[in-house]
């Protein structure tokens, strides 16, 4: 008996030691765990809660108050219709869009990038469920800008949007990427909140404010506390299907501006444009009546973007990259002339459901939503697995921001030197105590710990002796 268990105890203890230590995350599937931030238990403020109850029918009869609109002919009236029906009931219940009385909105799953000692993490903050955006560098936003800004997002999806989320979330252990399209009427939309200051960028004043738990791009920094931020931007995309003959999506955005009219802030909001489609005549851009204090920051040649979002691509170009294996490295242009290159064909229109022209073999559509695309790119959760290279000469995915959004220009000089300074800068002291969400339970790793040292005594004991009389 004890010869047997000398050879079986060691690999039965190793087994229940594994076993037993486990992370514990509650009930909670990791991709459907609320942030990865811990929480102070002095903290009184709002909490993030995943609203993920996904329809499994394909609702019906909400209404579609852009449909009345033509986006080619009316751009001002569908972009303004579509923002009151993404704002309706949510202000009510303070952007806990799972309360909305009028109609549930959801979020995306699965947002939960970490960090490392020199880059900091991109996965949904405790406060509001923001996560990190594209940083805007110095003077991007206005010319008081003196220093880098990093900016925070959430987005948020209507019920005929979340039921094709849900078929793709269905098993939250093994997320199903076949044959994703999302259905006529579908809507998301997204808040964009910068960490800049009104005095470093004058038109955001009597903004929408929040706090939230982030971490600031000037000092460098990994370490993450509250901070307040204002709304800039929001984006907006309609799944059209009278506009399936090019892209069957259609993109818009707005800014906010201090000196527009409107008592409340996001009245305050205007329209930057409206695109359906990458070649030049498919963007409607706001030219008339403007503030004068708009920020002059588009898409490459006019195409649309916002001020968060990269000057050298446009919002559909970007957002037809979603598919499966997502490679962030592949989604902008590394340079003015890439940009200008039509054999990169980043430029080129794709169909809703369709892979984007150039992809790597193989790949599978996720129709235009990159939200599904990083959130099942981290499953199941933690940290960024190690990610190949996008194309030959690009540098590793995980040298871009793993978000909800456009990825970061390729690491420069300045990037260098920021995570550098951020390698060099002592490492802070360990948060305080988790939620018991995200809480590791030290229970299981005493008892394995208990286990495997009897365990190891008894197969010790039971281990012949060599030599002696």
């Amino acid at each position: 008996m004890f010869r047997t268990l000398r050879y079986c105890v060691p690999n039965f203890a190793i087994a229940i030691a594994l076993l037993l230590a486990r992370p514990s995350f509650g009930q909670m599937p990791p991709a459907f765990r609320n942030t990865i931030d811990t929480i102070s238990p002095d903290w009184n403020g709002p909490v993030f809660e995943l609203s993920r109850n996904y329809p499994t029918t394909l609702p019906a009869g909400d209404a579609k108050p852009w449909k009345a609109f033509d986006f080619k002919t009316q751009p001002r009236e569908y972009i303004q219709a579509i923002i009151a029906y993404a704002r309706e009931g949510n202000e009510a219940v303070q952007w806990r869009v799972q309360d909305n009385a009028t109609r549930r909105w959801y979020h995306a799953p699965g947002l939960l990038g970490a960090g490392t000692d020199s880059i900091p993490a991109s996965g949904r903050e405790f406060i509001h469920g923001l996560t990190r955006e594209r940083t805007s560098p110095k003077k991007e936003l206005h010319p008081s800008q003196d220093k880098p800004v990093s900016n925070w997002a959430v987005g948020f999806y209507n019920p005929i949007a979340a039921f094709t989320i849900g078929k793709v979330w269905a098993d939250p252990e093994s997320p199903d990427t076949d044959s994703v399209q999302f259905e006529d009427g579908a809507v998301a939309f997204k808040l964009l909140f910068t960490s800049a200051s009104d005095s470093q960028v004058p038109f955001l004043a009597n903004s929408m404010k929040w706090q939230a738990n982030i971490d600031l791009a000037d000092p460098p920094s990994t370490t993450r506390a509250p901070h307040d931020v204002l709304l800039l931007q929001v984006d907006v995309a309609v799944r059209d299907d009278r506009n399936d003959d090019v892209t069957g999506w259609v993109f818009g955005t707005f800014m906010y501006q201090a000196d527009a009219s409107g008592t409340d802030p996001l009245d305050r909001l205007v329209p930057v444009g409206l695109m359906w489609g990458n070649d030049l005549d498919q963007t409607w851009l706001n030219r008339d009546g403007t503030p004068p204090t708009e920020s002059r920051h588009v898409g490459w040649r006019d195409r649309l973007n916002g001020p968060v979002d990269n000057p050298r691509s446009a919002c559909l170009s970007c957002h037809a990259r979603a598919v499966v294996p997502y490679l962030p490295g592949n989604t902008v242009p590394r340079t003015d002339a890439d940009a200008d290159d039509p054999a990169k064909k980043f430029f080129t229109n794709t169909k809703a459901g369709d892979v984007y022209d150039g992809a790597p073999a193989g790949s599978i559509s996720l129709d235009y939503s990159l939200q599904l695309a990083v959130g099942v790119r981290l499953f199941p959760g933690s940290a960024p697995s190690p990610a190949p290279q996008a194309l030959i000469g690009r540098p590793p995915a995980q040298t871009f921001n793993f978000r909800s959004g456009e990825p970061e220009e390729p690491v420069t000089e300045k990037a260098d030197s920021r995570a550098a300074s951020a390698a060099g800068a002592p490492k802070a002291a360990p948060g305080p105590a988790a939620t018991q969400e995200n809480q590791i339970d030290w229970v299981p790793w005493g008892a394995a710990g208990a286990i495997v040292i009897v365990l190891i005594f008894i197969w010790l004991r039971s281990k012949p002796h060599s030599g002696g009389a």
